[in-house]
């Protein structure tokens, strides 16, 4: 509860106090997924693709959708990229930050499962969206397998609404 008491200097004046009101959360986002990694033997014998066999991810104000090679195994470091959209109507910041400055936009992250990341923070950019580029282990497949995805975004999000208050002049 806010309570603003204002009086108006003269009885014939109107005086405007704009002000913003801020509401924070913090959250973690999750996915988890399935890719199925194919060799190039695999592929040529067959014709069947690797690629996503399964997505999901925790409801929020964040969605992530995973981007993977058809064709990967074997190899110790196949790229894979997590695409992190802003579908809310707010902003990112860092956890446990003032959400102002440099910490704006900004989030951490971890992979999980057979997931390494190189970094361990991202920017969207605009606010909107960014990239997040990562490796997962597919040295062991010998024709074709299943192999778990994860990645945990951690960050606050806030949504901003201008107001204002007006002290009206005295009557009478």
């Amino acid at each position: 509860t806010v309570v603003w008491t204002g009086t108006s200097p003269t009885k014939d004046t109107v005086i405007s106090y704009p002000f913003i009101v801020r509401v924070s959360y913090n959250y973690q986002t999750k996915f988890n997924g399935v890719m199925r990694a194919v060799t190039a033997d695999y592929f040529r014998q067959t014709n069947q693709q690797g690629g996503i066999v399964s997505q999901a991810f925790t409801s929020g104000p964040l969605s992530i959708t995973v981007k993977v090679p058809t064709v990967i195994a074997p190899s110790k470091a196949v790229p894979i990229q997590f695409e992190i959209n802003n579908v809310g109507g707010g902003r990112v910041c860092k956890k446990d930050s003032t959400c102002s400055g440099a910490d704006l936009d900004k989030l951490v992250y971890q992979g999980s499962g057979q997931v390494t990341c190189a970094t361990d923070s991202a920017v969207l950019g605009g606010g909107a969206k960014t990239i997040i580029s990562c490796s997962v282990d597919a040295s062991q497949v010998a024709t074709t397998a299943n192999i778990d995805l994860g990645l945990t975004l951690t960050y606050n999000y806030f949504v901003d609404a201008s107001q204002t208050v007006t002290i009206l002049p005295i009557v009478g």
